[in-house]
C-alpha cells in the first residue's frame, strides 16, 4: 500500500493497526488456537481500528513518528481500507498444522469459510487458499506475527494472488539488486501517473485495471465505489493526460496487467497497488 499527503508514507495496514493508543484492559492467558481463531473472526466484525489493536504488536519509535505525521483524513482512509482488506481473510479457518520455531508459534490453515471476494473462483475445483500465522509472546499476549494468504483461482486464466504480511520472507529478500527492487522501482514510476498532477477536491474510491505493452495502455477499466462517473473520469483523465507511459522491465514482461486501488480526499490520497499479474483482475467492490 502506498500513501500520501504530499509525500509518502512508508506505513503499512499492519503499521497502521499497531499504532492505536494500548487500552486499559489486558487480553486474558489464552490457549494460542483459541487466540488465532478469535483473531479471524474479530478481522469480520470489527467496527474500527481499536477493535483490532490487541492483536498486533507494538510499533517501533520510527514508524510512531511515520503515522503522528499523517493528517486527520488519511488516518481515516487508512482505517477505512484497513477494515475493507480484512475481509478479503477467512472468517473462520482450520488448523493444518502447528510448529514451534524461533521463539514464535507458526499455524498454517486452510478457510473453513471462503471469503465473499473468492466465492465464485471457488467452485473451480483448481481452485486453493492457504494461510500462515505465527504468534509471538509480548507483554504476556498472544501478538500476530505474520498473517499471509496465498490464493490460486482460475478465471480467464490462472491467477495468483498473495496478500498480507510475512516478516520472515521480508527479512530474507536481499537488500542488494534484485527483482523485488526492479518491482519497486517499476511500482513507483506507474504511481507517478496517478499522482505527478493530482488535483482533485473531492472524496472518491476507485479500481482501474489496464495493460502495460511497450509504453502503452490498454484495456483499461476503471469502476468507482458506488458508480460514481465523475470519480472514474477523475483517474481516467490522469491515465489519458500522462506523458509517457515507462516500459516494462523485461523482468516483468510476463506480468503485463496492472491492478490500483485508490482512495482520496481533496489532496490526500492513499493507493493499493500497483500489482502485477499475467491475467486481467476482476474488480470486485
Amino acid at each position: 500500500m502506498f500513501l500520501t499527503s504530499k509525500k509518502a508514507l512508508g506505513l503499512s495496514i499492519f503499521l497502521a493497526l499497531s499504532l492505536m493508543k494500548p487500552g486499559l484492559a489486558q487480553e486474558p492467558s489464552e490457549a494460542p488456537e483459541a487466540f488465532v481463531k478469535r483473531y479471524f473472526q474479530t478481522l469480520h466484525t470489527a467496527k474500527s481500528l481499536e477493535d483490532l489493536r490487541p492483536f498486533y504488536p507494538v510499533s517501533t519509535a520510527k514508524e510512531e513518528a511515520e503515522y503522528k505525521d499523517a493528517p486527520a483524513d488519511m488516518k481515516k482512509m487508512i482505517e477505512q481500507l484497513a477494515l475493507g482488506m480484512c475481509k478479503q481473510e477467512p472468517r473462520t479457518v482450520k488448523i493444518v498444522s502447528k510448529e514451534n520455531k524461533n521463539g514464535k508459534i507458526y499455524f498454517e490453515l486452510a478457510p473453513d469459510e471462503i471469503p465473499t471476494e473468492f466465492k465464485k473462483q471457488s467452485t473451480d475445483s483448481r481452485f486453493s487458499m492457504k494461510g500462515s500465522v505465527a504468534l509471538i509472546s509480548e507483554g504476556g499476549q498472544w501478538k500476530v506475527y505474520k498473517d499471509h494468504w496465498k490464493v490460486k483461482a482460475y478465471d480467464s486464466g490462472e491467477m495468483k494472488i498473495s496478500f498480507g504480511r510475512d516478516p520472515d520472507k521480508e527479512d530474507a529478500e536481499p537488500k542488494s539488486e534484485s527483482s523485488r527492487s526492479v518491482d519497486s522501482e517499476y511500482s513507483d514510476q506507474i504511481r507517478d501517473l496517478f499522482t505527478k498532477d493530482w488535483s482533485a477536491k473531492t472524496k472518491g474510491a476507485v479500481q482501474t485495471t489496464f495493460k502495460i505493452t511497450d509504453g502503452t495502455l490498454s484495456e483499461i477499466i476503471i469502476e468507482s465505489k458506488g458508480n460514481n462517473k465523475e470519480q472514474a473520469d477523475f483517474i481516467r483523465s490522469l491515465l489519458t493526460s500522462a506523458k509517457s507511459i515507462p516500459v516494462l522491465p523485461k523482468e516483468m514482461e510476463e506480468k503485463p496487467y496492472c491492478w490500483m486501488q485508490i482512495e482520496w480526499n481533496n489532496d490526500a490520497y492513499c493507493i493499493n497497488g500497483p500489482f502485477f499479474r499475467s491475467e486481467p483482475q476482476k474488480i470486485t467492490w
